[in-house]
């Protein structure tokens, strides 16, 4: 059987970016960081890519369905960035720096610091973080996402360590909730008076049905 679930190589962070800009070009918290829309569509195409480059320079896992129909990006226990990561990638995250104003870096690095604060405090212990999961628009309602969140689940499940999630929509939250995970916190509008949840798998409550192969 194919595998449904490939990790993403470096050489394949730009189109797989593209995936993510698109996705999340009408998200309620990059509407408030970024309010202008053309500007705000511009700067995710040229962010994505050179985000998830960082983020496998830096020890993050970054997956994928095989055609790259369906993106995430988790963040393992004990997680430690570095600035040498960060040079790194800089070259793949020009074209986003420049596109930025200081408002715009203002707004992004307050959500930065509202979600580790949060995420420190809901969930002191060693966990997964699933910072990024998203399917390409014209794929969503296939189940792609579910097959990468399950994917990451099933790991965090063998090792023992619970998945913290962020999301902004009830409808998420059922997604999730069907998986095991259950709210820690609900609806809290501490940013940009949008509601967030919060919410938590343990390995005990993780339900990971059998599946086939993702396009």
């Amino acid at each position: 059987m194919p595998s449904t679930v490939v990790a993403l190589r470096t050489d394949q962070c730009h189109a797989a970016g593209d995936v993510v800009a698109r996705s999340f070009a009408d998200n309620a918290i990059f509407c408030a960081i970024f309010p202008n829309a053309a500007r705000r569509h511009r700067i995710l195409r040229s962010a994505a890519p050179g985000m998830l480059i960082h983020g496998l320079l830096s020890g993050q896992v970054a997956e994928a369905t095989p055609r790259l129909t369906a993106v995430s990006l988790w963040t393992p226990p004990g997680y430690r960035d570095s600035v040498t990561s960060w040079v790194r990638a800089l070259p793949h995250l020009l074209g986003c720096i420049a596109r930025l104003t200081p408002a715009d870096a203002r707004r992004y690095l307050r959500c930065i610091s509202v979600s580790t604060k949060r995420r420190q405090e809901m969930l002191p212990e060693p966990h997964w973080y699933l910072e990024m999961l998203c399917s390409e628009p014209r794929w969503q309602g296939y189940g792609l996402g579910a097959v990468l969140a399950l994917h990451g689940l099933e790991r965090a499940a063998r090792e023992g360590k619970p998945v913290f999630l962020e999301t902004d929509t009830p409808e998420n939250v059922r997604f999730y909730s069907k998986m095991g995970f259950k709210i820690v916190e609900a609806g809290d509008e501490d940013l940009y008076h949008i509601p967030i949840w919060r919410m938590v798998c343990r390995p005990e409550d993780a339900i990971v049905p059998k599946r086939g192969p993702a396009p």
